[in-house]
C-alpha cells in the first residue's frame, strides 16, 4: 500500500492520501457512536474509523474517495498521532503488505497566509456573508 500526507492551512488537520479506495463518497465523522452506527459505510470504514477515534487526540474524521482527513486536538503533536494513524490505516487496508511513504506535501507559510486572509475577509463581512473570491484558496 502507497500513503502520501499532506499537510494543509489548517495546523490541526493532515491528509492520508492512499492507493486504495477508503469511501464511495464525502463522509463526516464526529465521534465513533455516529460512525458506526452510518449505514452507508463499508465494514472496513467503520473499523477504521473506531479505530482512528480510539488514539487519544483524533477528535474528527473526513473520508473522501482515496483519502483520510484527520482533525486533532490543539494540546496533541503530530509527531505522536501519525505513526498510529498509519499503523491503524495499515492494519485495516493492508495487514500483509508493506507501506511506502510518499514525499509529504507540505503547507507551506504562503499558503497558511493566503488561507488567512481569506479567513479575515470572511469575518469582516459578517457571519455568513464573504464578499471576496473564493479563488484565493
Amino acid at each position: 500500500m502507497k500513503f502520501q500526507i499532506e499537510e494543509v492551512p489548517n495546523e490541526e488537520i493532515l491528509r492520508f492520501h492512499l492507493d486504495q479506495k477508503v469511501s464511495k463518497e464525502l463522509m463526516i465523522y464526529i465521534d465513533s457512536v455516529e460512525a458506526v452506527k452510518e449505514e452507508r459505510g463499508s465494514k472496513k470504514l467503520c473499523s477504521l474509523t473506531e479505530s482512528l477515534l480510539a488514539i487519544p487526540g483524533v477528535e474528527e474524521l473526513i473520508f473522501d474517495k482515496h483519502e483520510v482527513s484527520v482533525h486533532k486536538g490543539r494540546c496533541f503533536l503530530w509527531e505522536d498521532l501519525v505513526p498510529e494513524i498509519i499503523y491503524a490505516i495499515k492494519c485495516i487496508f493492508s495487514p500483509n503488505e508493506e507501506i511506502t511513504e510518499l514525499p509529504r506535501k507540505v503547507c507551506t507559510a504562503e499558503d497558511r497566509a493566503r488561507n488567512q486572509r481569506v479567513i479575515d475577509r470572511f469575518h469582516e463581512g459578517g457571519i455568513g456573508r464573504y464578499d471576496g473570491e473564493l479563488n484565493d484558496f
